[in-house]
């Protein structure tokens, strides 16, 4: 299989309350709003996405990773957006740590471990 992209996807109840926080987090507005209920970012650290699907259903469950190489700057850029990520923890794994949207989903912020 030849994988040219991938999106990370999630369920909202309110898709202009999530637009504005997922552009608060991803750092620009989205970059397309093909259907009603779709809200998208595309070429996000290559051929990486985020879609935001209006399914209050499925809403609150879902999990994110964003990948960066330092954990502590995406949690400043954060904090001048007006969120707060949650404490970083450190280990053999690198760094994490974590924030939730409107609706309970949780978008991790991770760096990998020193010369991986």
């Amino acid at each position: 299989m030849d994988i040219i992209g991938l999106f990370a996807a999630v369920h909202v109840t309110d898709l202009a309350r999530a637009e504005a926080f997922y552009t608060k987090v991803i750092g620009r507005a989205p970059d397309m709003k093909p259907m009603p209920f779709l809200t998208q970012w595309v070429g996000l650290g290559g051929a990486a996405g985020v879609q935001l699907f209006l399914e209050p259903a499925k809403a609150g469950h879902g999990l994110m990773t964003i990948v960066t190489p330092d954990v502590e700057a995406a949690g400043k850029l954060f904090a001048q957006a007006g969120l707060t990520l949650g404490e970083i923890q450190r280990g053999p794994f690198g760094a994490v740590a974590h924030i939730d949207d409107p609706d309970g989903n949780r978008v991790f912020s991770t760096e990998p471990p020193k010369g991986a």
